[in-house]
């Protein structure tokens, strides 16, 4: 007996603004919101479970989830206005991070993990301006880097041939050994230079 089930506004406030879904190791999905912090659909059970450990003790006051990714080991990375949190799926291990690479790391725009493994964290503010972070995961390092300095990168994704292309306010950058490689702009053909989705 299949029936579409609704979750919005009046059954539940905290599915009006859905930001992120992502499927961990289990196949269960974990969805931000912009205001309810991160929740958790079973997919054994098909019932949502509230995460008040995440959203009462990690997130901000506010549990606006700005970025959010789980990487290769299952754990739940989750980008917010105070910078990062990150923890073992269905584990009490999370922790904030606001500093990174020696700097501190405010308002997260975008988290993406390669097909390497390794975390890409896109920033507002980072050491007074916006820019990217690697998290090499093989050795457990963040690293600044440098030459996507004073962009914000709001959207992340890496190609087969290990380009990163990053969507921002300004287009579209390919990103490649250490430097950007091109740069797609409204002149070059796109309908907007704001890039929020890759």
């Amino acid at each position: 007996d299949s029936k579409t089930v609704f979750y919005n506004k009046k059954d539940n406030p905290l599915f009006e603004d859905i930001r992120f879904f992502r499927e961990d190791s289990a196949r269960n999905l974990w969805i931000g919101t912009n205001r309810g912090g991160v929740i958790l659909y079973n997919m054994n059970t098909s019932k949502f479970e509230a995460q008040p450990y995440i959203n009462d003790t990690i997130l901000p006051e506010d549990g606006q989830v700005k970025a959010m990714e789980i990487d290769k080991q299952n754990n739940l990375w989750i980008g917010t206005v105070d910078g990062l949190a990150i923890g073992t799926i269905n584990k009490q291990n999370f922790e904030r991070k606001t500093q990174l690479d020696s700097l501190t790391v405010f308002g997260i725009s975008s988290l993406y993990c390669d097909p390497n493994g390794d975390m890409w964290i896109g920033s507002e503010k980072m050491g007074g301006k916006p820019g990217l972070i690697k998290y090499t995961a093989s050795q457990k390092e963040f690293r600044r880097v440098s030459s996507v300095s004073g962009i914000i990168p709001k959207a992340l994704l890496m190609d087969r041939n290990g380009i990163l292309w990053i969507g921002t306010g300004q287009g579209v950058m390919a990103f490649h050994n250490d430097s950007i490689v091109s740069s797609l702009t409204e002149n070059d053909g796109l309908l907007s230079n704001n890039i929020n989705l890759l």
